[in-house]
């Protein structure tokens, strides 16, 4: 009896992978002693880290250089300045993250945005605190193409009730974290709060290549200039009227239980729309995935290949792509020498699929590799000069109006 075998195999990309540290000591109101509340922010968090890969240099004091981390208080509101983290220790790859929870007015069901700091020492350590090496961050909207934070806060409102399943929704009113804290950990990582962001801003549109290339344009901004734009409806049955014009609609990324490439609002508008007939969450989109490109990180979602059918002469495999990614898809019988099907073809935020009619009737394994896109940073204006020894302070920045639109579950 002749055993035929087929596999479909990954060949992961070598990026280096951003860890995403949780330090709950400022909810001091107890938001996260919720059931649920911290496993639902870890699996956000997890889900960032699989995400984005850059390289960001260790924050460690030496000699006279000193920093004190400055951020947005979780439990208070208060612009905090946190002595007791002075010289905090923030390794390589790793970004610091203060949860938390507090009574939100207006609407607003969560806030979050990067910190800032104050320091003492030169240059060199000034440039190390604030942009972690990245070669194109600055602090000029003018001339910033990169990001590198060392962390940041997000709150959320303690009056609201809240829904912390990670793969779907009751069918109530309930807030669905999971939804919100994507939300708000995009602005920690600089959507809408990031001179990198700001640099792409022109009138109410955001012309950041990544983003324009998957809207087809410069895409939309609401008047806050902090979100795309807002379609200003929360209509049964799918949560936005198909026809409006102010949709900014684009397709899902496979995470919390949602299929990839259904369409959506952007999850980076500043209304989240609660249904209870609805079921799923509300998850990133490629757009917003384009838009954390923009401000400078390696989004890179991990390859999935999917085979519905693996025989001699008709296999069948599917991949979900994503923008500004290539893919390109190899079938080998030894696992040494490797022959091409199909690629590298960029991604579109759809399902890319191959029907192999040419399967070896023996065996075979199926790869697919990834690809980023690699782009230098380029400046518009020279960088601002350099002192050799002094005090900086450098402010923490959030976006206000991050709320929900309830909705009636019926046509009336």
């Amino acid at each position: 009896m002749r055993v035929i075998a087929f596999a479909a195999v990954l060949l992961p990309i070598s990026v280096s992978a951003i860890t995403v540290e949780l330090d709950y000591r400022y909810d001091t109101n107890g938001f996260f002693d919720q059931p649920g509340a911290r496993e639902a922010m870890r699996a956000v968090a997890d889900h960032f880290e699989a995400l984005l890969h850059d390289s960001l240099s260790a924050i460690q004091s030496t000699g006279s250089n000193n920093w004190i981390p400055r951020f947005f208080h979780p439990a208070t509101g208060d612009y905090y300045t946190a002595s007791e983290l002075q010289n905090m220790v923030v390794p390589a790859d790793t970004l610091i993250v203060f949860p938390g929870g507090r009574s939100l007015a207006g609407g607003t069901v969560g806030q979050g945005g990067p910190g800032g700091f104050s320091a003492s020492g030169n240059q060199t350590w000034f440039d190390l605190v604030r942009f972690r090496g990245q070669t194109g961050a600055t602090l000029a909207s003018s001339t910033s193409t990169d990001f590198g934070p060392w962390g940041g806060s997000i709150t959320f409102d303690t009056d609201e009730t809240w829904n912390f399943d990670i793969q779907g929704r009751p069918a109530n009113s309930q807030i669905d974290f999971v939804s919100i804290a994507l939300h708000e950990m995009s602005h920690l990582l600089g959507f809408g709060t990031a001179a990198s962001f700001d640099h792409y801003i022109s009138g109410t549109t955001f012309t950041g290549p990544a983003s324009s290339a998957v809207w087809g344009g410069a895409a939309p901004l609401d008047s806050g200039l902090g979100h795309w734009r807002n379609d200003g409806a929360c209509a049964y049955p799918l949560g936005y009227v198909p026809s409006n014009p102010d949709n900014v609609l684009s397709l899902t990324c496979q995470s919390f239980g949602r299929p990839h490439a259904e369409d959506q609002i952007a999850i980076m508008d500043p209304g989240s729309c609660t249904i209870p007939s609805i079921t799923y969450l509300q998850v990133l989109t490629d757009l917003d995935l384009a838009g954390l490109r923009d401000v400078g990180w390696e989004v890179s979602p991990p390859p999935r290949l999917n085979a519905p059918q693996l025989a001699p002469l008709a296999s069948s495999l599917s991949w979900p792509t994503t923008s500004g990614i290539s893919y390109r898809l190899r079938r080998s019988i030894d696992l040494i020498s490797w022959t091409t099907l199909t690629g590298p073809t960029p991604g579109n935020g759809d399902i890319a699929t191959y029907q192999d009619s040419n399967a070896p009737t023996d065996r075979a394994f199926y790869q697919l590799e990834t690809s980023l896109p690699t782009t230098a940073p380029s400046f518009t204006s020279p960088p601002p000069p350099e002192v050799t020894e002094g005090i900086l302070i450098v402010h923490p920045r959030i976006v206000d109006a991050c709320g929900t639109c309830p909705c009636c579950d019926s046509e009336d």
